[in-house]
């Protein structure tokens, strides 16, 4: 296998998701030659490559200024879970964060501000963290 054959790649990429590795390697055969063929295990660890690269996005905290502005006007007087309720309410499902994200927001933000042993943040430190953030 060459480390990169973009047109590979490319029928990797668009090969119907129900094919397996097994599958995908004797297309890739077939379509390609033997000379450019790639094995099952290659196939994987492309995919592999590939996917987590897809996986690796921001959240919509990171992204979407509105929202975030939100939830640092609720973080820290309301639960996660009420602070998830009310920007659904406000913003809909799709630009909601999930509440994974929330809480790694929050407990990012906590460091930031220098929270205590006993996670209280100092007066008037929020607002100055979510302009820096």
């Amino acid at each position: 296998m060459n480390t990169s054959d973009p047109e590979v790649e490319a029928f990797i990429l668009k090969a119907p998701r129900t094919m397996t590795y097994s599958d995908l390697e004797r297309a890739i055969r077939g379509r390609f030659g033997a000379e450019r063929a790639w094995s099952a295990q290659q196939v994987a660890v492309f995919w592999s490559r590939t996917e987590a690269a897809v996986r690796r996005t921001h959240s919509r905290l990171a992204t979407d200024d509105e929202v975030r502005r939100f939830v640092d006007d609720r973080l820290f007087r309301l639960t996660l879970n009420q602070v998830l309720d009310a920007c659904t309410a406000e913003f809909g499902a799709a630009r909601t964060p999930s509440r994974s994200a929330l809480h790694r927001y929050s407990q990012q933000l906590k460091m930031r501000l220098g929270a205590g042993d006993d996670g209280a943040i100092p007066a008037g430190t929020l607002q100055e963290a979510s302009l820096k953030a």
